[in-house]
This record gives structure tokens, C-alpha cells and sequence, in this order.
């Protein structure tokens, strides 16, 4: 087995639970999200059995955040024009939640730890990591 497309035969953890997104289908949605300033950093892409489109967004929170993601605060979109024609686009924050939350956690504690930050929220105790993952030489 090779790492790759799916329609290809190959195996992939970037398209969960797609066992009939194409090639061309990725390749639409890139191209939508490219045109929007949507970077494709830290996501994945599912289509569900309804023909949806979910951008899945590694991010320690399932909702948009207050000011607005990447672009803006809208999470659903229906495409014009092209492959995907009349086809909804869904942004879905939460991917990897519990695994981002314990990087967001581990960066804000150093900054509390090394910098004294008074802004960071909670105290090195509330953190998922144990102090031993941080003693000092």
C-alpha cells in the first residue's frame, strides 16, 4: 500500500471517513479554498453521505473564534461555478481538539513560566502536563 488518494487505491488520514471523495473533488475544494485565503495548514477534508464538503480545522476549539477564522466568521458556503457547483463547503473547528489544547496549554504555561505573562488564562496547575515535563536542568 502507498500513501495517496483514495480513488487511487492508496491509503490517507487526511480524507476521514471518505471512502468516495475523488481526486478531482480534492483538488475543487483546494482550489475554492485557496481563492478564499483559506490556508491548508492544519486541516483535512470529509465528504459526508449528503455530498458535503467539512475543511476540518486542527484548532484546540470546535467554534469559530470570536473575531473570525482565516475568512471571517462564516462557516458554511455554497460553491459557484466548477465541479462543486451549488455544493456546500462547511468549516469545522475542532479537529485534533484534545491534542491542540494540550499544545496551547504547554505554550501558554511556558510563557507564564519563563516570561511571568499576567494575560495567560489559568495557572501551570490547570494544565494537562504534569510540572516534571518541565523541570529545569
Amino acid at each position: 500500500m502507498h500513501l495517496g488518494f483514495i480513488d487511487e487505491g492508496h491509503l490517507t488520514t487526511y480524507y476521514p471517513d471518505s471512502p468516495e471523495i475523488t481526486k478531482d473533488e480534492i483538488g475543487a475544494v483546494a482550489t475554492w479554498s485557496q481563492d478564499k485565503g483559506l490556508l491548508p495548514e492544519n486541516n483535512r477534508l470529509r465528504k459526508t453521505k449528503d455530498g458535503v464538503f467539512e475543511i476540518l480545522i486542527a484548532s484546540a476549539t470546535s467554534t469559530v473564534p470570536a473575531e473570525g477564522g482565516d475568512i471571517g466568521k462564516d462557516t458554511e458556503f455554497t460553491v459557484s461555478g466548477g465541479l462543486l457547483d451549488g455544493k456546500t463547503i462547511k468549516l469545522v473547528y475542532g479537529d485534533y481538539a484534545p491534542e491542540m489544547g494540550a499544545i496551547t496549554g504547554f505554550i501558554s504555561m511556558l510563557n507564564h513560566r519563563l516570561y511571568g505573562c499576567p494575560d495567560v488564562p489559568g495557572t501551570p496547575e490547570t494544565f494537562p502536563y504534569p510540572e516534571t515535563a518541565l523541570k529545569e536542568e
